[in-house]
């Protein structure tokens, strides 16, 4: 009696010889793999096909073996080429797209030699973005293309995901380690606050390497290396955290975790106002020399965000011998804050 599995072998027509051991689920995976590796097969070749049919039109005397090593490499292109081609193309077209839109969101549109500038780079990322999809689906095919373009969506949804997460996961964990009940405010110090950056640079390159590389069993030394990496990077993160609270200052670092005690005594001049980018900021410096500077700083015990630095600033000018203060409004303008917010802070600027 004919296995009714070799029936449906025959008539999936798989071009293998059959196995009992095969189950229908894995029949099935099998033809669909085929398939698709001969659709991909004559798209590659269609368009190799149209290539040659343009260079016939520009070169009638060329050497008839020069189309044929042409339509051998089309042949011999499979899925594991496809994915190196396309990714790196359909990355491009993440990155024109977010070209497309991101200007937009930095410029101010009132200045009109901005709106241009923006809508010019959105011009061109747009065309660039036609070109490369035309080339992609014209090599690929529609489905290939579209396919890794998804991909690469829910790739960069992951990566900004994954970027809030470890900004909202550190200032966790440093209000829970580091930071007492009577703060005023506290902020990752600025050269660690980058590194959530780098870690995801590092995992994504990994992945991304391992993937186009075609290998699907890990290293384990590396894999404990990255581990290790990581959990030092981590580390440096999360004890980088400076913490004012309403006596002191207290600087965390990761070769002094538990903190080093700074009294507003020691404070012995302020710098306080806006940066070129319309970021408050708010420089403390030591009578040591040592600066500290408060920028994005995080605090919820306030019901008006920036208040924050209000307190601060009451605290440091109250100080028997009041600190020289100085403040800029010059770049206030180019604060994207509320007027309620730019009120608070131009009081903490007048406080002197």
């Amino acid at each position: 009696m004919v296995d009714s599995r070799e029936t449906l072998y025959q008539k999936l027509g798989i071009n293998e010889e059959f196995e009992e051991s095969k189950s229908i689920q894995e029949l099935f995976e099998k033809r669909e793999k085929e398939i698709e590796e001969t659709r991909f097969k004559q798209e590659n070749q269609k368009w190799m096909m149209k290539k040659i049919l343009k260079d016939q039109r520009k070169n009638r005397e060329r050497d008839p073996k020069e189309y044929e090593k042409m339509l051998d490499q089309a042949n011999t292109i499979d899925d594991k080429t496809e994915s190196k081609d396309i990714l790196p193309l359909m990355g491009g077209s993440i990155v024109l797209l977010i070209f497309m839109i991101y200007p937009f969101l930095l410029v101010d549109l009132k200045e009109w030699d901005m709106l241009y500038l923006a809508i010019g780079v959105a011009i061109i990322a747009t065309g660039a973005l036609v070109l490369l999809w035309q080339y992609c689906i014209h090599k690929f095919g529609v489905k290939a293309a579209f396919r890794y373009t998804l991909k690469g969506i829910v790739a960069f949804t992951g990566i900004l995901a994954l970027t809030m997460l470890l900004f909202v996961g550190v200032e966790q964990l440093q209000k829970q380690l580091f930071v007492p009940e009577d703060y005023i405010l506290f902020q990752m110090d600025k050269p660690y606050r980058y590194l959530p950056f780098l870690v995801e640079v590092e995992i994504g390159g990994f992945i991304l390497w391992r993937y186009l590389a075609g290998r699907k069993k890990f290293n384990r030394v590396l894999c404990i290396a990255i581990l290790v990496i990581n959990i030092a990077v981590g580390y440096i993160m999360i004890s980088g955290v400076t913490v004012c609270t309403t006596s002191e200052i207290i600087l965390h670092t990761f070769w002094n975790p538990r903190g080093h005690v700074i009294a507003y005594e020691d404070v012995k001049a302020v710098d306080a106002g806006f940066d070129p980018d319309g970021e408050f900021y708010y420089k403390m410096t030591l009578k040591k020399g040592k600066v500290i500077e408060i920028t994005q700083a995080v605090s919820d015990r306030y019901p008006l965000t920036y208040q924050e630095y209000q307190e601060l600033d009451k605290i440091v000018m109250d100080q028997e011998h009041k600190p020289l203060k100085e403040t800029s409004t010059r770049y206030i303008q180019d604060a994207q804050l509320d007027q309620e917010y730019l009120e608070l802070l131009r009081a903490v600027l007048k406080n002197k």
